[in-house]
């Protein structure tokens, strides 16, 4: 099955990543509306660290460059500072989006939800590997305090991203009822 037609909650990180970077270089003005939603969930604005594959990064790094300038298109930018494979990794991504209909609200949430789900996953993984480090450090006698504030930080963009991720699945359940 095409990676567009899968619901988003159970698409793998790859498969969201590669979602919503085809919209996203469809788009690219939908970076805007995305920090801007981030921002109102007391969330940092979309990152490069919110991807965790190499070529992913690659291409929303450029995107976001692409955005500062204006001396080409953002699509033209981002494909003009790629090599050849990487060329073609853009292409499978916007061949991947080409029936979404961009401007359909409903598929800019599916975009903001999925990538509220990767940060989350990120972030999860972040804190359990936080875990594993604290364990290691006390079991050692070392100190534990500057995981102890990482770990903070953490856990206060879990309960935000939560509290966002939430907010999405009441706004679908009522415009569905």
């Amino acid at each position: 099955p095409d990676v567009e037609k899968k619901p988003i909650q159970t698409m793998s990180g790859y498969a969201l990543e590669a979602h919503s970077l085809g919209l996203l270089l469809r788009q690219p003005d939908l970076l805007y509306r995305v920090d801007r939603a981030f921002l109102q969930e007391n969330l940092d604005r979309l990152s490069i660290n919110d991807f965790q594959h190499s070529d992913h990064q690659t291409i929303l790094r450029l995107l976001l460059e692409s955005l500062e300038q204006d001396m080409m298109e953002p699509l033209q930018y981002v494909m003009n500072s790629l090599s050849l494979p990487m060329m073609e990794v853009a292409d499978d991504l916007l061949e991947k989006t080409k029936d979404l209909d961009i401007s359909d609200e409903d598929v800019f949430e599916d975009l903001k939800r999925a990538l509220l789900i990767l940060r989350r996953n990120r972030t999860r993984q972040s804190v359990d590997y936080l875990s594993f480090l604290m364990i290691d450090a006390q079991d050692k006698g070392d100190q534990i305090t500057q995981y102890n504030r990482a770990m903070v930080e953490n856990t206060r963009v879990l309960r935000y991203l939560d509290k966002a991720l939430a907010n999405y699945f009441d706004r679908t359940v009522q415009s569905r009822v």
